[in-house]
C-alpha cells in the first residue's frame, strides 16, 4: 500500500464498472463488476470486487 498518493487524470484506481461507492472518515470504498464483450459492453454482475482506498 502506498503511504502517500496523488490521483492524476490518467491514473485508474478502480476499473469500470463501478456499481456503488461509499466513504467514512478513513476510507473510500467501491463495489465493482468487471466488464467484457466487444467495447466492454457487457457488465459481469455475477463477479464482484470490493476496493478499500485509504
Amino acid at each position: 500500500m502506498h503511504a502517500h498518493r496523488a490521483l492524476y487524470n490518467t491514473e485508474e484506481i478502480v476499473p469500470a464498472y463501478v456499481a456503488a461507492v461509499g466513504y467514512n472518515s478513513e476510507y473510500l470504498f467501491a463495489k465493482q463488476h468487471p466488464v467484457a464483450g466487444e467495447f466492454d459492453s457487457e457488465v459481469l454482475e455475477s463477479i464482484t470486487h470490493y476496493y478499500l482506498i485509504k
